[in-house]
């Protein structure tokens, strides 16, 4: 096995390898050969400076004013300050997302974006206020 390949240890007396480094561990769940989880979120890294989560941050928080019947307390974007996505059909993004009402109280929300590159699409499915236990 040369360095570009992985291998993936599975404990359990039900897991089963896969040859090219993925497998099936207990109860079903699929491994990339990088050991992560298949269909599990996975922590975005360098969120700060991610240019394409940040969009999605600033699309979810137009999204969110374009949906209100009123315009008393649109927000403004500021930055998504953490991320997760998940391989679905598509990419599934979990965003921790701060901004501001219009007269800059600072608040913190939580929005789900799925995003399918192939179709050119994207589509907010969720934005409420953060709480702690999300």
């Amino acid at each position: 096995m040369d360095k570009h390949h992985k291998t993936l240890f599975i404990t359990g007396d039900h897991g089963q390898a896969h040859p090219h480094g993925g497998g099936i561990g207990r109860r079903g769940v699929l491994f990339d050969g990088g050991g992560r989880m298949v269909g599990g979120r996975t922590k975005v890294k360098d969120v700060k400076s991610n240019e394409e989560v940040q969009g999605l941050g600033k699309y979810s928080v137009e999204q969110y004013n374009r949906q209100k019947k009123s315009n008393d307390g649109d927000l403004r974007f500021e930055a998504v300050v953490e991320a997760e996505k998940q391989v679905v059909s598509g990419i599934k993004y979990y965003l921790k997302i701060s901004a501001a009402s219009r007269y800059g109280v600072p608040k913190t929300f939580h929005a789900v974006v799925v995003v399918k590159p192939w179709a050119h699409s994207k589509e907010l499915l969720h934005f409420d206020p953060w709480s702690a236990t999300k």
